[in-house]
């Protein structure tokens, strides 16, 4: 994932919130295990009940 985050241009943002790469680059130590967290949730598979498969 750092190696895709480095080949990025940190000056863009990709929505107008503020927030552009830099911003997620410098705090990436303090932000990398809550991204990971997510990343691991959106990509597991979710049991869903029987009513709605």
């Amino acid at each position: 994932m750092e190696l895709v985050v480095s080949s990025l241009d940190g000056n863009e943002s990709p929505r107008p919130d503020g927030f552009n790469l830099n911003f997620f680059i410098r705090l990436r130590n303090m932000l990398k295990a809550d991204i990971e967290i997510m990343f691991e949730q959106f990509y597991t598979p979710a049991n869903l009940l029987k009513i709605f498969s």
